[in-house]
This record gives structure tokens, C-alpha cells and sequence, in this order.
């Protein structure tokens, strides 16, 4: 169980103070629910300083925390949502009742997929896992609630970013500078490489201190097609043609990551 802990061992930090959490507290009942997550190795951290004019526990702000998935991990959305809200002091429910309105199932056991993603905010990681339910959320009195993402025949999308949201992503993004850096970003292979896709970003995320995430729900298994890369040195955008042609992807820049996505049709 000493090793258990160590694995869910959870640092929040504030500006300027630190808090640290760590599951050695918890009961046995807690305990155990995270040995059922298993694998999802959250290290969470608090990467920015609250307005003034926001209060540090609203859920707006709750979203913007920071989330480091060491390993990839598939598992019910319930074990999911329970993790984060636990760690995040913050409510997330599932609306049943919406769910049960469009005659739909309660999706607490369906399973999600969350690849290996560092860095990136808790608002990223529902969005990337939700629509694999065809879900959304919505903020709901300080709280989190998981919906159906079509209502009544009309689809819903996630809520907009809010003026004090958009304020600290533009800082954030200004901070990691991550556009400006892919832009100029050079790459240089001393060899051919023959592999999958998804090794290959991972290979670029170690090596340029990156967070490149295939999205789950429209490219699920395209990381295991296999690519070939002639040695020599190429811009990030010349790379990531090659790397993505063969599944017919491209990629988007967001403020804490870059997103592999399905490639549309001009």
C-alpha cells in the first residue's frame, strides 16, 4: 500500500502558497477505489495565480488547474470523475436524469481512454474524454455536471471559455510560448526511423519537452500505424506531415498541448 500511495501522491500548489495532499490520510474505502484506477497517475499542480475578482474555489478556476497523466490509462468514466473530484475538491457529477431523458444508459461504467498527457488542464482532460461518451459538462453551482451532448435533437457543446478563463490561458500560452516554439522548432534525425505514430510524438514530447495528444475519440487506434522518416533535419511542420499522412490527421496548437486530430475535407 506504501507503494500505492507514493504513486497517488498529489502536490497542489497556489500562488504563493503550497498545499500538499497526500492519500496516506485517506481510508481504507478511498484506498481502494484508487487501487481500481490503477494506473491513472495524477500529479496535479496549481500553475497560476486566481484574479483577485475570482474566488479560488469557483469551478471555473478548478478547470484551469494543471493535470500530469504519467501513463495512459482506460477506465470506467465513475473511477474517472471520482479521482479527479476527490482531488480537486471540486463536485463532478453525472445527470442521470438528463442521460435517462434521450432514453440513453448512465454512463458511470462505460469505459474512457485518457493517453499519456502531461501539463494539461483539468478543462482538457473532459474534453478529451467526454465526447468518447458522446457527453458534455456543464457548471453547474460550483459543481461539475456530466450531460448527454445531444438534448431534444439539438447537439450541445462545451461551455465557452469564460473573460476571467480566456485572461489566464492567454497568459499561460504567452508563458509556454508553445506556438511560437513549434514554429521555430528544428528537428534533426541522425537516422531513419521506421515506427509507430505514437512513438514517434512521444519520441518528440521527450526530446522538446512537448505534450502531443492523438485525440481519442476520432483517431483511438491511429497511433499504431507505422511510419517511415528518412534521416535529416526538418521544420516541426515539415515532420508532422509525414508523421501524420498516413492516417490523414493533422495538428492543432492549444494553449497547454498539441491535439492530433482527424483531417477534414477542404
Amino acid at each position: 500500500m506504501r507503494e500505492l500511495r507514493h504513486k497517488f501522491a498529489c502536490v497542489a500548489q497556489l500562488c504563493p502558497g503550497r498545499v500538499e495532499l497526500n492519500v496516506g490520510s485517506a481510508n481504507r474505502g478511498r484506498e481502494l477505489a484508487m487501487l481500481r484506477i490503477g494506473t491513472l497517475v495524477l500529479a496535479v499542480a496549481v500553475c497560476f495565480c486566481a484574479p483577485k475578482a475570482v474566488r479560488a474555489d469557483d469551478a471555473e478556476m478548478k478547470l484551469l488547474k494543471v493535470v500530469d497523466i504519467d501513463k495512459a490509462v482506460e477506465e470506467s468514466l465513475k473511477s474517472i470523475i471520482g479521482y479527479l473530484s476527490d482531488r480537486f475538491d471540486l463536485k463532478i457529477e453525472i445527470d442521470k436524469a438528463a442521460f435517462a431523458a434521450e432514453k440513453r444508459q448512465d454512463p458511470s461504467k462505460s469505459r474512457i481512454f485518457l493517453p499519456k498527457c502531461p501539463g494539461i488542464t483539468l478543462d482538457t482532460v473532459l474534453r478529451l474524454a467526454l465526447p468518447q461518451l458522446d457527453a458534455v459538462y456543464e457548471i453547474r453551482d460550483k459543481g461539475i455536471a456530466i450531460v448527454p451532448a445531444i438534448q431534444d435533437g439539438k447537439r450541445r457543446q462545451f461551455p465557452p471559455y469564460s473573460k476571467d478563463q480566456l485572461k489566464i490561458l492567454k497568459q499561460a500560452e504567452i508563458q509556454r510560448g508553445l506556438g511560437e516554439k513549434v514554429s521555430k522548432l528544428k528537428v534533426d534525425l541522425d537516422k531513419s526511423i521506421d515506427a509507430p505514430v505514437k512513438d514517434v510524438l512521444e519520441f518528440l514530447s521527450d526530446r522538446y519537452d512537448l505534450t502531443i495528444i492523438i485525440d481519442p475519440t476520432e483517431l483511438r487506434n491511429a497511433g499504431e500505424e507505422m511510419v517511415h522518416i528518412e534521416k535529416g533535419k526538418y521544420t516541426f511542420k515539415e515532420l508532422m506531415s509525414i508523421v501524420l499522412k498516413g492516417i490523414k490527421a493533422t495538428y492543432r496548437v492549444e494553449p497547454d498541448h498539441i491535439r492530433i486530430v482527424r483531417q477534414r475535407e477542404s
